[in-house]
């Protein structure tokens, strides 16, 4: 590699790491709330919060179920905006992440006490177009209820004539195009791609999953009609039993540059020790290193909501160095050494806290030394795999893997056990769904 791409690489981490430090400062985030409110109530503004909603997203469909509620409980202004499918750039990989978003829906539904979707697949565009049609040409005061009536005849199959009742009271499609682009161009500007988004003073708030923040949020200025009950709670039904089948593995998807691995790792020690489940560790390459592109507005999303769901699992971020490029292959290089010592979990555990936390370039060989002599292995040994390009192949594998799973987006975990069964979830934010799923699994009575 030149002298001039690696300057040139070094200064992109510079930069984009500075950036990220600020993304997921909370104290930042903390006192930016607090001048939002102060410019708010200095221009009279009321309390408003902005719904994006798409008719051929699942995850719209769960969250719609608790609009009525939630706009009952907060003294608010509400917007229900309709909008599309999210911008391919912001989806790298579309068809997995709806086939997904779909299984995913089913099974969360009923711990948030919403019906799940009954279709297999997702609606087809001309059932979604219709029903768009008819929403947008509906008063303000009479959307939600359409909304729920419509969503619950297209996702439960109860059948209906969608393009007849379009062509009587729907815009025309034309019309129609024009106002949901409109919602799309809203939703960028608010800085999200996503559909089933809070947006309230700057911040955003995806699905079902990140409401409570925003219902605590919303408590916290006083807006909460209901005593602080907030509607977005899971329901919680543990065993009792603590006898467990120790035939079942799980298997970790992490990526040096995902702050969304960072905050998973303590976490998944934790359950494979709860649950005396092998723990099997397999990396794979950053987006960025596999070509895709991460738009500006999603990664600040992404840390800006890694920070906040990491303070609810314990762990903080404090100054981020990206290892993004050379600092992660030379990491990713004595991966396989070091798993084969039965390290490979601690190793890119301390790897992630250096790039997260304390803000220390993995590249350099004074800190892998240091950290090898950590882990109780031989530093002599270590280095004749350092900069090897074995990983390669490895990491490719576990990415392939993955696929096969249905899941694109680390981290993801995969529980396998007798008789060829897996189970995989995506996400930090579905452990509770996969310790429901271990426990519902590897119980022996």
């Amino acid at each position: 590699m030149s002298i001039k791409k690696n300057f040139t690489e070094y200064i992109f981490r510079i930069i984009a790491s500075r950036r990220m430090t600020r993304w997921v400062d909370l104290d930042i985030i903390t006192s930016k709330r607090i001048e939002l409110e102060k410019q708010r109530v200095k221009e009279e503004r009321p309390h408003e919060v902005t719904y994006f909603h798409s008719v051929s997203d699942p995850y719209s469909y769960l969250v719609l179920q608790k609009l009525g509620d939630f706009v009952n409980n907060y003294n608010i202004n509400f917007n229900f905006i309709l909008v599309s499918d999210p911008p391919l750039q912001a989806t790298p990989e579309p068809e997995i992440y709806k086939k997904y978003s779909l299984i995913d829906a089913k099974r969360i539904a009923p711990f948030y006490s919403t019906a799940a979707p009954a279709l297999n697949e997702l609606p087809s565009q001309q059932d979604v177009q219709n029903i768009e049609r008819v929403l947008l040409n509906i008063p303000k005061e009479n959307l939600l209820k359409k909304s729920l009536e419509l969503g619950h005849q297209l996702w439960q199959e109860e059948g209906s004539t969608f393009e007849e009742l379009a062509n009587k009271e729907g815009l025309d499609p034309d019309t129609s195009k024009k106002k949901i682009n409109e919602g799309n161009v809203l939703r960028k500007k608010l800085k999200h791609y996503l559909a089933a988004v809070f947006n309230y003073e700057e911040e955003n708030y995806w699905g079902l999953d990140r409401l409570l923040h925003l219902e605590k949020r919303l408590s916290e200025l006083g807006l909460n009609n209901s005593n602080n009950n907030f509607i977005s709670k899971r329901t919680t039904n543990t065993s009792e039993n603590t006898k467990h089948n120790t035939d079942f593995s799980l298997e970790f998807y992490p990526s040096l540059n995902s702050p969304y691995t960072y905050i998973s790792f303590e976490r998944a020690k934790n359950l494979s020790k709860d649950y005396a489940l092998k723990l099997i560790v397999k990396p794979v390459l950053p987006m960025l290193m596999r070509g895709m592109k991460i738009p500006g507005a999603k990664g600040a999303y992404i840390l800006n909501d890694a920070s906040r769901e990491g303070q609810e699992a314990g762990v903080k971020f404090k100054k981020v160095l990206t290892p993004i490029g050379r600092p992660a292959e030379r990491a990713y290089s004595l991966f396989a050494w070091i798993d084969s010592k039965n390290k490979g979990f601690e190793y890119l555990h301390e790897l992630m806290i250096a790039s997260f936390h304390d803000g220390i370039n993995i590249y350099k060989e004074t800190y892998l030394k240091g950290l090898i002599k950590k882990l109780d292995l031989d530093w002599d040994e270590a280095k004749i795999h350092l900069d090897n390009t074995d990983w390669k192949i490895l990491l490719e594998n576990n990415r392939l893997d993955m696929y096969e799973n249905s899941v694109w987006g680390v981290p993801c975990f995969t529980l396998r056990g007798p008789n060829n069964y897996s189970f995989s979830v995506w996400g930090q934010d579905r452990f509770w769904l996969l310790e429901k799923e271990i426990i519902k699994t590897t119980t022996q009575e």
